[in-house]
Parts: C-alpha cells; structure tokens; sequence
C-alpha cells in the first residue's frame, strides 16, 4: 500500500524494482497469487518506464513470470521459452559470466 502511495503513477524505477523484488518473495514464500498481482503490476511499471524497449527488469519479470508457468500459474507459454526470452534480454545488458545469465542458462537446461 505503502508503495502505491508513494509512486502512484507506476512510472518510477525504485518502484518497479521494490515490485520485482516483491513478487519474487512472495513467489519464494509460495504465495503464488500475490506474487502474480506483483508481477501484473511490475509489469505495467517497467512498461510505463520503458516504453520503446525491453530493460534488464524486463528480463527479471520474463524468469519470475516462467518461474510461475513452471508452477502451472496464468501463462500460455512454456516456462521455457519464457527463460530463452529473459536470456536474450539479459545477454544485451549483463556479461556472459553473470550469475543471472548463468542461473537462466540452468534453468533452460534443465
């Protein structure tokens, strides 16, 4: 609530990455339902915060959203082709040795 008030607009980057982080907890504390509202509106936030292209967090929201499939939660899409996508984005920021490019090659090859 607390973030909605202070960055009502979903236009702000410290937004969008208290909601990432956010989502992501509640995914790990298998509280799937929030984590899925955190998502939707991290979502929006790095939408109205990049409008013209993918960011890095779009590639952090494209794991937790295959992070979720996996789990059999709101996605079409395969996990798998989820994690190829965030890869793909991830590789045009971070180096190849980085610790998420390596944990979303993990998790496409498993």
């Amino acid at each position: 609530k607390e973030l909605d008030y202070l960055y009502s607009e979903f236009k702000n980057v410290n937004q969008l990455i208290s909601l990432i982080n956010i989502a992501t907890s509640k995914f790990n504390q298998k509280d799937y339902s929030k984590s899925i509202a955190y998502l939707e509106k991290a979502k929006l936030t790095a939408l109205h915060c990049f409008p013209d292209k993918s960011s890095i967090y779009s590639a952090y929201i494209l794991e937790l959203r295959g992070d979720l499939a996996k789990k059999g939660f709101k996605e079409n899409l395969k996990s798998k082709s989820l994690y190829l996508e965030a890869l793909t984005i991830a590789k045009s920021y971070l180096p190849k040795e980085h610790p998420h490019i390596l944990k979303l090659i993990s998790k496409i090859d498993k």
